[in-house]
């Protein structure tokens, strides 16, 4: 069976994720979208949730262990550069999320 993370297709048919079982896709506006899921056996991390960022329907080829830090790496993705985006989410969590 062909897996994918392909937000459209994975819409109709979530068993066809390639990361594991989703449980829930997050619609934040027009814009973003998460993807929570259970890892599965097929991964590393087996029964470990993750949350998958995509901005305008695209992967942002990262997954988070929290929620914030998803919607923080979809926000600094579709301002920035993919290389920029990643480091700007790292220091936005440092400010927002870390005590």
């Amino acid at each position: 069976m062909k897996t994918t993370t392909d937000l459209e297709v994975l819409r109709h048919s979530p068993h066809l994720y390639c990361w594991g079982r989703i449980i829930k896709i997050y619609d934040i506006n027009e814009h973003y979208a998460i993807i929570e899921a259970e890892q599965t056996s097929r991964n590393l991390h087996e029964g470990q949730i993750d949350f998958h960022a995509y901005v305008n329907g695209k992967t942002c080829h990262v997954y988070t262990q929290t929620f914030d830090d998803a919607l923080i790496h979809c926000i600094a993705y579709r301002n920035f550069e993919y290389n920029q985006a990643s480091w700007m989410s790292m220091a936005a969590h440092k400010l927002l999320c870390e005590k």
